[in-house]
């Protein structure tokens, strides 16, 4: 899209971003928290021995579940935005749509690379084993995934609709509705759930 060397430097620039969250990030941490996991472990176990809540195995086990389905969707995306690179007619495209998909790209590639980020940690920080703190990371992280998916879709969204309606602000529009229908559904109405949660509990 852009020539030799702008695609070298945005293959390096995703090949640091991947190796800083997947190895750097784990290497960091683990030499920060080797104490603090230790204890963490000692006191979630004396914690599920006192309530009745759900165990932490149990969260981490569905934390990682999370993980596995939205990463398929998202490298599936990822890999149709490779593939229309190649399409005879996205040359055909104004400079500005290839930009907004090169963008939309570097997103969905951002997040595929969150996504994975938990199983490197986990690996690497804790060699596998049960930690609160893993929990809280692994929902931050996927959660933070859905911020960049939602930004990629919308701006491949503004590629299609202008594709299609020849229109730049009808494009915009549309691009920003679906963003806006993401971003509510995806935190919106899950915000407003969890409120309406710890509203009835302390009625």
């Amino acid at each position: 899209m852009f020539g030799e060397m702008q695609g070298a430097i945005s293959g390096v620039v995703a090949l640091l971003v991947a190796i800083s969250c997947w190895y750097l990030l784990g290497f960091i941490a683990k030499r920060k928290l080797v104490a603090k996991i230790e204890k963490e472990q000692q006191m979630s176990a004396m914690e599920e021995e006192e309530s009745g809540g759900t165990k932490l195995k149990d969260k981490i086990e569905q934390v990682l579940t999370e993980l596995r389905v939205a990463l398929p969707g998202a490298q599936a995306l990822l890999g149709f935005q490779f593939s229309v690179l190649f399409v005879q007619s996205f040359e055909k495209l104004p400079q500005s749509m290839k930009i907004v998909h090169f963008v939309s790209l570097s997103f969905v590639a951002l997040t595929v690379i969150l996504l994975m980020t938990p199983a490197a940690y986990h690996r690497i920080v804790y060699r596998g084993e049960q930690s609160e703190s893993f929990h809280q990371f692994a929902s931050k992280m996927l959660l933070a995934a859905l911020i960049p998916l939602a930004v990629g879709m919308a701006g491949d969204f503004y590629v299609v609709s202008r594709k299609v309606t020849d229109s730049g602000s009808l494009a915009i529009i549309l691009a920003a509705t679906a963003l806006f229908v993401l971003l509510g559904m995806w935190f919106g109405l899950t915000i407003r759930r969890r409120r309406e949660r710890r509203e009835t509990a302390s009625a």
